[in-house]
């Protein structure tokens, strides 16, 4: 005898089983947009044909230039170039006089000699005047000429600065004027302040002497005094440069003194320097 075994409640309510749905398959234009987007992003932008055809006609205009520029040049005829102005290299027949070659060489400058036979001399009604142990005519040491001034210290330090040689002095009395006539010579190191050691720059009743790059006179009308003396006097001054020499004239008086004076008298120990 057979018994039918009782269905289970969950296999009777259970519902048939159904096959599980297919992924949906890609479209035609899924698949082809993906590839597009790449390339895109994967290539740079395209330069604007403006902009090429500008460049191109920058880098080509200036070859372009030359060319023409050259065949222009290459199709004109040759110039022809001027003739050489140079004469013909020739030598003397004769052997040359030694002597004869001396004298043509230009002359040394009269103040490369002996300075003291330039100066102008003594007047025949004047004396001798013994000015800081020079009496007539002689040499004037650099501690000589700062004893001159004040302040002999600062005039010795500037004479070394402007490369102080040598003084050739003349001093004498005539009536009651002292004159005092200098040659003094610098160095050829720094000739710029040789110009200015002695020059006046703006002369006081006076002015500037013929046939001189900068010399020039003066005659003040003021009185001044020595150092530390209350002794009162005139003085007058001429100043100039040749050279390496500079040419100081003065003149100390108890009264004014012309200017005219000291300007012909700087004038003539001028002519001795040529």
């Amino acid at each position: 005898m057979t018994t039918d075994t009782p269905a289970s409640p969950d296999t009777e309510n259970r519902p048939e089983p159904t096959e599980p749905p297919e992924a949906a398959a890609p479209t035609e234009a899924t698949e082809s947009e993906a590839p597009a987007e790449a390339a895109e992003a994967a290539s740079p932008a395209r330069a604007p044909r403006t902009a090429r055809l500008l460049l191109a006609a920058v880098l080509l205009g200036p070859l372009l230039g030359a060319g023409v520029g050259y065949a222009v040049q290459a199709a004109r005829p040759a110039t022809p170039l001027p003739p050489l102005s140079v004469d013909t290299l020739h030598y003397p027949t004769e052997p040359l006089d030694p002597a004869a070659a001396a004298a043509a060489e230009p002359k040394p400058l009269a103040i490369d000699g002996d300075l003291r036979k330039l100066l102008v001399g003594r007047p025949a009604d004047a004396e001798d005047w013994d000015d800081y142990g020079v009496a007539g005519t002689g040499w004037l040491t650099a501690g000589g000429k700062a004893m001159m001034l004040g302040d002999s210290a600062a005039e010795y330090r500037r004479l070394m600065q402007h490369h102080f040689r040598r003084d050739a002095m003349l001093a004498y009395h005539r009536g009651d004027v002292d004159y005092r006539i200098e040659l003094i010579q610098f160095g050829a190191d720094d000739m710029a302040s040789v110009d200015g050691a002695f020059t006046i720059l703006v002369p006081h009743n006076g002015g500037s002497l013929d046939g001189t790059v900068n010399g020039h006179y003066e005659a003040p009308r003021e009185p001044e005094h020595y150092a530390d003396s209350t002794e009162q006097f005139y003085y007058a001054r001429a100043t100039a440069v040749r050279g390496t020499v500079v040419m100081h004239i003065e003149m100390f008086s108890p009264k004014p003194v012309d200017g005219g004076e000291i300007k012909e008298l700087a004038m003539r120990q001028w002519e001795r320097l040529k």
